[in-house]
């Protein structure tokens, strides 16, 4: 038992130094985190919590962050009535959760993946849509060729978005319709001027990707060649994080406002901003309304950012793993075979407690050997009580009373039978005598 203690200890100690040191030795975030719709700090223009706070007073929705691992969403009770969103990939995802993303939307799941140059692209492949990963330049723009202008059609309405920096989409085209597994939808594209800079050079080259770059992808299950595309689960690829970005969360008015326009027009590059029912704001919502056209939960990844320091990417590393073993029904057979393993090994090998309650046998009988004698105990108690009604009487102290000769003592009694009690120790009582000197004992003094 003491040895399975020292183990236990060690254990428990090894978890915390883990915890301690580990962190210690893993090197920071390389800037501090980003695109979170739920930020631990206050608000800056980089994070996408402007967003949340506007659905969160929907009260169709019902906003929620993952903080472990989308392998979670296995567990969705109502899948066609939750939307997945994840906001610039900074962290792979790995094939378990790529799996039950694509079970997810074949149970009817709705998505939008928005990224520029991270990690989205392992997962838009499963779907026949790609991220150059490179920059995206048109024409049109508003400061800088950094900030492109792209109309987009949804629903019949025209938005026009603003993006920074952003990447291009391109998606598989299949001849015969028939046969292909996903319908593609392009929601948003860039002018016949755009392009994607795939050498870095800053210049229009065969290389690149040319005209009327896609910069919204919709992708939906072929109803002719997939039976599960009944259930209506899709996804939506964003080549860029920017129009999520409380600095690029604009209304209308607030990028007519960035154009600085005169007074009387309404055209700004071509655009006629006159018949546009929005901006980065109005198409966002727009968009998650028509995936969401009855309400439902909003799942935004915070897991897909790294955290800015050791202490918290261990935590919220412990928590992926629970979620990852918790998520997956075989891993948690094995993880539920094991514990029940171990406890099974520990009952067997534990011992069973010895009885605290009767440590004797009270079964049997025992007589003694010598029995006390009771006269003798009653002697005892009598000059006992005798000494503490002096001690009262006289009004004395335990230690003036223990310094005083027994002699001395007899005096302040003055009663022979009483002063024989104290003086003669050797003397044995019949029960008559005892008796009667508990009797003498409570009349004396009291005259």
């Amino acid at each position: 038992m003491r040895l399975q203690r020292i183990v236990a200890l060690l254990l428990l100690f090894g978890i915390v130094l883990g915890y301690l040191l580990v962190p210690a030795l893993v090197p920071a975030a390389k800037h501090p985190p980003q695109l979170q719709a739920f930020p631990d700090s206050t608000r800056r223009w980089n994070q996408c919590d402007r967003l949340q706070t506007v659905l969160e007073g929907d009260r169709n929705f019902d906003v929620m962050g993952i903080v472990g691992s989308p392998t979670l969403l296995r567990n969705v009770k109502d899948p066609q009535e939750t939307l997945y969103i994840a906001v610039g990939v900074e962290v792979q995802y790995t094939p378990a959760e790529r799996e039950t993303l694509r079970e997810f939307v074949r149970q009817g799941g709705r998505a939008i993946i928005a990224d520029d140059f991270g990690y989205a692209d392992e997962l838009s492949n499963e779907y026949g849509v790609t991220f150059y990963g490179q920059q995206m330049y048109d024409e049109k723009y508003i400061e800088n060729n950094s900030f492109p202008l792209v109309q987009a059609e949804f629903n019949l309405n025209p938005y026009l978005l603003l993006f920074s920096k952003p990447t291009g989409l391109a998606n598989f085209s299949y001849e015969n319709v028939s046969k292909a597994p996903y319908i593609y939808t392009t929601i948003a594209k860039g002018s016949e001027k755009s392009y994607v800079d795939r050498d870095g050079d800053k210049l229009i080259t065969p290389g690149d990707a040319h005209e009327h770059i896609p910069m919204v992808v919709m992708v939906e299950l072929n109803r002719l060649t997939d039976p599960d595309a009944k259930n209506g689960g899709r996804l939506v690829f964003v080549a860029d994080t920017a129009p999520f970005q409380n600095n690029l969360f604009l209304r209308l008015s607030d990028l007519e406002g960035k154009m600085q326009l005169p007074a009387g027009v309404s055209t700004y590059k071509g655009f006629n901003l006159r018949v546009m029912s929005g901006s980065n704001q109005e198409f966002i919502l727009a968009l998650i309304n028509a995936l969401l056209p009855r309400g439902g939960k909003i799942l935004f990844d915070e897991s897909r950012h790294p955290q800015s320091s050791g202490h918290a990417a261990a935590i919220y590393g412990s928590i992926k793993a629970v979620t990852l073993v918790t998520s997956d029904p075989l891993m948690a057979g094995l993880l539920s075979t094991g514990i029940l393993l171990i406890l099974a090994v520990v009952v067997l090998r534990a011992r069973d407690k010895e009885s605290w309650i009767h440590r004797f046998d009270i079964s049997s009988i025992h007589r003694r050997a010598l029995l006390p004698d009771t006269r003798n105990v009653q002697v005892e108690r009598l000059r006992r009580a005798l000494l503490s009604k002096v001690r009262m009487i006289q009004s004395l102290t335990q230690d003036e009373l223990r310094a005083m000769k027994p002699t001395q003592i007899a005096q302040l009694v003055r009663d022979p039978d009483l002063n024989e009690l104290l003086l003669n120790e050797q003397k044995v009582y019949s029960q008559e005598e005892i008796r009667a000197l508990a009797a003498k004992m409570r009349t004396w003094g009291k005259g």
